[in-house]
């Protein structure tokens, strides 16, 4: 039973890797090979009645980890689904001429002064206004978020299997 988990485990952050991330950053959408990779870990949870303490345990363990995973994914999907309203662009774009604009009521004896400013007020907005853009597409672009816990996960399995070869053939789960 723990090797199925494990080798299911391993293909499932394989494929997160590989096929989901891509997919919700292009579609903001699962991947269906990670979904069913993902549907065959529970699978293996139905199939297995413990029979003793230790095993109930590891199975308590396990559905918890579960729980845990399953709500983790819910949301990476759901967050790759989200983008900023229009409603939302257009408050940011037209409050942005306002702020720009309200140093200008200023006077001051030296143009430079007045330029730069304005300048650093223009730059302070553009920038926040690029930073919302990155964050309407959280898994594309140059400003993404990166599936690294996910390869820090497939690199422990793969060390973990390296040192321990018996890993992959356990007495009980």
């Amino acid at each position: 039973m723990r090797d199925d988990i494990e080798k299911n485990l391993i293909a499932y952050a394989q494929s997160v890797i590989d096929d989901e991330w891509p997919a919700m950053g292009a579609h903001g959408r699962a991947h269906p090979q990670t979904e069913r990779l993902y549907e065959r870990l529970w699978a293996l949870t139905y199939h297995f009645e413990p029979s003793t303490k230790i095993q109930e345990a590891y199975m308590a363990e396990f559905l918890g980890r579960m729980n845990e995973l399953s709500a983790a994914r819910r949301l990476r999907v759901l967050h790759s689904r989200m983008e900023i309203h229009g409603v939302l662009w257009m408050v940011l774009v037209i409050g942005a001429v306002p702020t720009v604009a309200y140093p200008l009521l200023f006077s001051s004896k030296h143009a430079w002064v007045q330029i730069a400013i304005t300048g650093s007020i223009m730059l302070i907005v553009t920038l926040g206004l690029l930073v919302t853009l990155s964050l309407q597409t959280p898994f594309s672009g140059e400003v993404s978020i990166a599936p690294d816990a996910f390869r820090e996960v497939l690199e422990s399995f793969h060390k973990r299997l390296l040192t321990d070869p018996s890993a992959l053939n356990p007495v009980s789960p």
